[in-house]
C-alpha cells in the first residue's frame, strides 16, 4: 500500500508527457530531493517485477510500468476511519439506543473492534456542533442531534459506497447513487447558468447532502417545521434549484428543507464569481496581518487578489460555524505536521480577530491560503547575470528564466562585465548563483555558468538544477546550525509522568501566555505546542513521557514545544520545527 505522498508522486508522473525532471517533480510534491528519492525507492521496492518508476540522471523520472500501477490501485486499501464512519452512519439511521452487540452483528465487526473504535467515533461526533453521543451501559449508543444536523453528518460519513454498503439494501444504495448522479447534473446546469461556480469538492458534498435529505425523508426521518435552525427565506437561486430538482427527482421539498438549501448555498466555497468584496472581512484580515507583524515580526506579503478570495472564504466559513455546518476536514492532522507556522498564526492571531475558534475541519482549508503568502517571505536565491550583449537579447533571456524558474528565485540582476570587474568582491559575496553569456568569463572564473542568449529548455533546466543545489546546500548548512543550537541535551527531557499542562510547564521551566500558544495532536501519541513572544530568544523542548497523559482524546507520550522569541528568521526556525514534527525530511 502506498502512502498519500507516494500516490501523489505516481499521479504527477502519470499526468506527465514522458520524462519529468527531478526539480520539477520535487516542486510539485513539495519535498526535498532526498525525500523524493527515498519515496521513489520505496515505491519501486513494492513492485515484484520491474520498477514502477524509471530514473535517469539527465532526464529525471518516468512512470514506466502503468499496468502494475492499475493493479495496485485496485487493491489499494480503504480510507481512514471507515469503521468509525460506518458506526456513526448506522447510529444516524436509528431512532433509539443501539447496543454494541447489535452494531457488531450488523456491521460484521467483533465487539472488541467496535469498542476500540468508540474513542474515534466520539471525536468525530464532537466536531459537529449540536451533536452528542449518548452512551448507556444498559442500552448502548445513540446520537442526539436535530434532523438537519444528522443530515449534515450523513453527508460527511457517506462519502463512498464502502462507508454504507453494509447498512442498506442493494435497492436503497442504487437509489441513493442514482439520485446523486441526477442531482450533480442539475447542480452543474443551474450553477453554470447562474455563474455560481463553487469548488468541485463543495459541488460533490452539496449533491450528496441533497441526496441524503431525500433518502432520510423517504426512510421516515423528516425535518419538522418546529425544528431549530435557519430561518433563511429561499432566494432566486435556491428557488430555481429546488424547482429543477423536483422536476428531475420527483421529490417535494418541505418549506424547512428549502430554507436549509438556501443556508447551505451561502456556505459553499466559491472558485470563480464576480468579486463580492466583503469590506468588513477585508478589514479584519488586514488587522490579522498587522497583528502577525506586531507580535512576531513577520510581514506577510498577501496580495490583493488573495485577500479578496480569503475575504469570501472566511465570510462563508463564519456562516458555517454559526450554523454548525463545518467543512469536512480530511487532512487536518497532516497539516499540523507540514504547516506548523501557518496553523499557529491562524490559531493565535486570526481567531482572536474573528472572535471565533476555528474548528479543525475548517483549519485545513485556510492553512493552504496562508502557506502561499508565507512562501513569498521565504529566502530565495538571487541570480547575477553578466552580459555584454544587446538589451533586447538580455530581456529575452530574463523572461525565459523567470518563466521557467518562477518563484524559485528572487531577483535577476543584470550587469555588463566591466562593472563586475570593478566590483567583483562585492558581487561574488552577494550572489551565489552567477551566470553569463560571455564564454571568456566562464574560462576565467569557474564559478560562472554559461547561458546562451538563445538558450533552449534543456539549458535552463540545468540552471534550475543549480538552483536546487544551492537551496539544498543552504538548508543543510542552516539545518546543521539549528541542530547544534536546539538539538542539545539541555532541550531533551525524560519525565516519568505529569498531571496536566501546568505540571509539565513547571517541570521544564516553560512559560507562555495562553493567548499566544497553539496545541495540535499529531498521530496517536504526539503533541506539538507552539508559542511566540518578542523576548529575543528561541527555544525548543523535546519531552518524552514514560506514562502518557490524556489530551484531545489521545494518550500523549511525546511533546515538542517550540518558542519563537524573534531570534533569526522565523520561517527557517519553523522549517526546523516542521522537520522535528515529521512534516519533511
Amino acid at each position: 500500500m502506498y502512502t498519500d505522498r507516494q500516490l501523489k508522486i505516481i499521479a504527477v508522473l502519470k499526468s506527465a508527457d514522458g520524462w519529468m525532471s527531478g526539480s520539477l517533480l520535487r516542486e510539485n510534491i513539495g519535498v526535498s530531493s532526498r525525500t523524493l528519492q527515498m519515496d521513489i525507492k520505496a515505491i519501486n521496492e513494492k513492485q515484484s517485477g520491474e520498477p514502477l518508476i524509471q530514473s535517469n540522471n539527465r532526464l529525471g523520472y518516468l512512470l514506466k510500468n502503468k499496468i502494475a500501477l492499475e493493479q495496485e490501485q485496485k487493491s489499494y486499501g480503504q480510507e481512514n476511519y471507515v469503521h468509525s464512519k460506518q458506526i456513526i452512519t448506522l447510529l444516524l439511521f436509528e431512532k433509539e439506543y443501539t447496543s454494541i452487540g447489535t452494531i457488531s452483528e450488523r456491521l460484521f465487526f467483533s465487539r472488541s473492534s467496535v469498542t476500540s473504535d468508540l474513542p474515534q467515533v466520539k471525536r468525530i461526533i464532537s466536531r459537529t456542533p449540536g451533536a452528542n453521543l449518548l452512551v448507556s451501559g444498559q442500552y448502548g449508543l445513540k446520537i442526539q442531534a436535530s434532523e438537519n444536523v444528522k443530515r449534515i453528518m450523513c453527508m460527511k460519513t457517506m462519502q463512498s459506497r464502502q462507508d454504507y454498503h453494509m447498512l442498506f439494501s442493494e435497492e436503497e444504495m442504487e437509489q441513493f447513487a442514482e439520485n446523486q448522479k441526477k442531482l450533480q447534473a442539475v447542480l452543474a446546469e443551474v450553477f453554470t447558468r447562474n455563474q455560481f461556480i463553487v469548488s468541485g469538492e463543495a459541488y460533490h458534498d452539496f449533491a450528496r447532502y441533497l441526496a441524503v435529505c431525500m433518502m432520510r425523508s423517504q426512510m421516515g426521518f423528516p425535518v419538522t417545521e418546529e425544528e431549530d435552525g435557519t430561518t433563511e427565506m429561499p432566494g432566486r437561486l435556491s428557488t430555481e434549484l429546488v424547482d429543477e430538482i423536483e422536476k428531475v427527482c420527483t421529490y417535494r421539498f418541505k418549506e424547512k428543507e428549502k430554507q436549509n438549501v438556501e443556508a447551505r448555498l451561502k456556505e459553499l466555497n466559491m472558485v470563480c464569481k464576480e468579486t463580492d468584496i466583503q469590506l468588513d472581512m477585508l478589514q479584519k484580515l488586514e488587522v490579522f496581518i498587522q497583528r502577525v507583524q506586531e507580535e512576531t515580526g513577520l510581514k506577510l506579503q498577501v496580495e490583493r487578489d488573495l485577500l479578496e478570495v480569503l475575504s469570501d472564504h472566511v465570510s462563508r466559513m463564519e456562516l458555517r460555524i454559526q450554523n454548525g455546518r463545518n467543512n469536512i476536514g480530511n487532512h487536518t492532522k497532516e497539516m499540523a505536521k507540514r504547516y506548523p507556522l501557518e496553523m499557529h498564526l491562524l490559531r493565535t492571531c486570526l481567531s482572536p480577530v474573528l472572535n471565533t475558534e476555528i474548528p479543525d475541519a475548517e483549519m485545513g482549508y485556510l492553512v493552504l491560503y496562508f502557506a502561499s503568502a508565507i512562501e513569498r517571505n521565504r529566502r530565495k536565491p538571487d541570480i547575477l547575470f553578466i552580459s555584454d550583449q544587446s538589451a533586447s537579447s538580455i530581456y529575452n533571456v530574463q523572461n525565459k528564466l523567470k518563466g521557467f524558474l518562477g518563484e524559485r528565485i528572487s531577483e535577476i540582476t543584470v550587469i555588463p562585465e566591466y562593472l563586475f570587474e570593478q566590483r567583483k568582491e562585492r558581487y561574488c559575496r552577494n550572489y551565489q548563483l552567477r551566470i553569463t553569456s560571455e564564454k571568456e568569463l566562464v574560462l576565467k572564473d569557474a564559478s560562472f555558468t554559461y547561458l546562451d542568449l538563445f538558450a533552449d529548455n534543456e539549458q535552463i533546466m540545468r540552471l534550475g538544477r543549480n538552483v536546487d543545489k544551492l537551496e539544498n546546500n543552504y538548508w543543510k548548512e542552516k539545518e546543521e546550525k539549528l541542530r547544534k543550537k536546539y538539538g542539545t541535551k539541555d532541550s531533551l527531557y525524560l519525565i516519568e509522568e505529569v498531571a496536566d499542562f501546568d505540571d509539565l510547564k513547571k517541570r521544564i521551566g516553560y512559560e507562555y501566555q495562553e493567548q499566544k500558544v497553539s496545541k495540535e495532536t499529531i498521530g496517536s501519541n504526539r503533541l506539538s505546542m507552539i508559542d511566540h513572544e518578542q523576548d529575543g530568544r528561541n527555544k525548543i523542548y523535546r519531552i518524552y513521557l514514560k506514562k502518557p497523559f490524556s489530551y484531545g482524546g489521545k494518550q500523549i507520550t511525546e511533546v515538542i514545544a517550540a518558542h519563537y522569541g524573534g531570534e533569526g528568521d522565523m520561517i527557517e526556525f519553523f522549517d526546523y520545527v516542521k522537520e522535528l514534527l515529521g512534516g519533511q525530511s
